[in-house]
């Protein structure tokens, strides 16, 4: 009776130790959170690319009167004025996780208003970053093109003063079909993963080719550690070998009661 307690007892550990193993051994069924961006360092200024076309006169003789004929173009000035937005890109890989079927890839939301009062406006959609050191965004000013999904600043006069600010995000986007009962598709696109919080605010005149950051140091980018990874293969290693010494521990014991 006192061996079969004891080889009860046994048995009842090598369940624990398989059943501990096997909880290691599988995978997640939830995916995982992607990691938390940093605050977006990021500068802004007024680049005015501006040209005169010269004036050229040309002059002609009507081959049937014989008349002297002056032609001209040009003279007159070609307006390129921009914003130009230069965000330092941070360290990531983008990858693909095999749960959720999704490209996880680092974005910038980017918002502008007008320093002296109104509310933010902000950009139609994120921006994917790009893969140098630095994402590069063009706000066109009277009239000139911008930049993608990017806010139309308008027609500005020279002194005008715009604050911008700049958010990172990592994750996904996927199509939402916000009408799936009566048969058509008419959806959105959603954002799913993790943000930073909003840099500093940039202050930029028009004319002038620096900005001043707003007096608002807290919310400065800070780098972020991370903390190593070991394999896989290491972690369960470890774990095994913890659940083998116990059991067999535990197996030396009540073989000497």
């Amino acid at each position: 009776m006192d061996r079969l307690s004891k080889g009860l007892v046994v048995f009842i550990i090598l369940i624990m130790a398989t059943s501990g193993l096997s909880l290691m051994l599988a995978k997640p069924a939830f995916a995982q959170l992607p990691p938390k961006p940093s605050v977006p360092e990021f500068t802004v200024k007024y680049v005015d690319r501006s040209y005169d076309v010269p004036l050229t006169t040309t002059t002609t003789t009507d081959p049937y009167t014989g008349k002297q004929i002056t032609t001209s173009s040009g003279g007159y000035n070609v307006q390129n004025r921009t914003m130009e937005l230069t965000i330092r890109n941070q360290f990531f890989n983008s990858y693909y996780d095999s749960n959720t079927q999704r490209d996880y890839g680092l974005y910038y939301n980017v918002s502008s208003r007008g320093h002296f009062g109104g509310g933010w406006s902000y950009s139609s959609s994120p921006v994917s970053a790009s893969n140098s050191q630095y994402t590069i965004l063009i706000f066109g000013l009277n009239g000139r093109e911008s930049t993608e999904n990017m806010v139309d600043l308008g027609n500005l006069d020279l002194g005008s003063v715009l604050d911008f600010k700049v958010q990172a995000l990592v994750g996904y986007y996927a199509q939402i079909n916000d009408s799936p009962t009566i048969g058509a598709w008419w959806g959105h696109w959603e954002f799913t993963g993790q943000s930073s919080g909003w840099s500093s605010t940039q202050i930029i005149t028009v004319g002038e080719t620096s900005a001043s950051a707003s007096p608002n140091p807290t919310l400065l980018a800070t780098p972020t550690s991370t903390v190593p990874e070991f394999p896989t293969w290491i972690v369960l290693a470890f774990f095994a070998s913890v659940l083998l010494i116990s059991v067999y521990i535990a197996y030396r014991r009540v073989s000497h009661e």
